[in-house]
């Protein structure tokens, strides 16, 4: 089997985080890019070195306050 690319949508309600990279993997999920699989995952490092795990590539997608505009995209190369 290939490796695959995964979006992974982070996000913990329970935290008070507004959740919204678990929101966009749900809606993403239902039509997912080709070759790309979609996760949810609360954040925890165990669960997100598993959700990471045989992946070629990987999109995380959170949301945090940098105190810019709402809606700006900050993109970090690993």
């Amino acid at each position: 089997m290939a490796a695959e690319a995964r979006i992974i949508g982070l996000g913990n309600p329970d935290r008070g985080d507004d959740a919204v990279g678990r929101v966009l993997a749900r809606r993403l999920a239902a039509d997912p890019p080709p070759g790309a699989a979609v996760r949810e995952c609360a954040g925890e490092a165990a669960d997100l070195l598993e959700a990471l795990a045989g992946a070629h590539r990987a999109v995380l997608v959170d949301a945090a306050d940098f105190g810019a505009a709402p809606g700006t995209v900050r993109r970090r190369d690993a």
